[in-house]
């Protein structure tokens, strides 16, 4: 990990949030971070596809997951993932680029609360609710 960033921060939350391993693996890439939102991105590419040859559901979760991460370690500490739920409304193809964006629903101590949608182009493709505990 890297220590050069106060944990909590935002650039905390953008530089070593955001290069988790799994996320950096996938191709996952943080847009924009700012206390309480993130917006992440990736191009779909053969590996994220399923046998339908449409964006794998573990991807849009995974992507749900990382720009709730990025924005919940804004808060000034730690923050890590209790749940996730999700909706698939639409799909994305080979080529497509989708979007991640998470914003806070509501913060209180040690719990919070985050909204998320997956985007290609200006169209939800998933919509998440997520929650986060702060230590």
């Amino acid at each position: 990990m890297n220590n050069n960033f106060e944990i909590g921060s935002v650039e905390f939350a953008r530089h070593v949030i955001g290069c988790d391993p799994v996320a950096t693996l996938l191709g996952i890439k943080i847009e924009d971070a700012k206390e309480n939102y993130c917006k992440c991105s990736l191009v779909i590419q053969p590996q994220h596809l399923n046998i339908v040859e449409r964006v794998h559901g573990t991807i849009i979760c995974a992507m749900c997951d990382q720009a709730m991460g990025v924005a919940a370690n804004t808060q000034g500490r730690r923050a890590l993932s209790l749940r996730l739920s999700i909706n698939f409304i639409g799909s994305a193809v080979l080529g497509d680029k989708i979007t991640a964006e998470a914003v806070a629903v509501n913060i209180s101590n040690k719990i919070s609360f985050w909204r998320v949608e997956v985007k290609l182009n200006d169209k939800i493709i998933a919509s998440g609710d997520t929650t986060a505990y702060h230590k």
